[in-house]
């Protein structure tokens, strides 16, 4: 996947809205706006395997992630076997985004 530098027109705008994004690359065929750190996560991303039986929980940070991942972890498992005592990172993958800042 190339990605390169993005110094378009978009990005005053976007530094002026967002702040925290100092750099920005495009990436893709159709060049979508990114923060730098896409460049060292989109390997992970595409390596990703999915199953047909994966639950999805998609949150904004600081909404409730971590909690909401073991409660769905529990009603979807026995509450009370041995596994449900493990911290829910070691029993759920995690796709974190990692971009919110470059």
């Amino acid at each position: 996947m190339k990605i390169e530098i993005y110094n378009g027109p978009l990005k005053d705008l976007i530094n002026k809205t967002f702040g925290v994004f100092s750099k920005m690359v495009q990436a893709g065929d159709d060049k979508t706006i990114l923060c730098t750190r896409y460049e060292l996560w989109y390997e992970k991303y595409f390596a990703f395997e999915t199953r047909p039986s994966d639950t999805w929980v998609l949150s904004f940070p600081k909404t409730g992630t971590t909690w909401t991942q073991e409660m769905v972890w529990c009603i979807l498992n026995d509450l009370e076997s041995k596994e449900a005592e493990q911290f829910f990172d070691e029993k759920i993958p995690l796709l974190r985004m990692g971009l919110s800042s470059s």
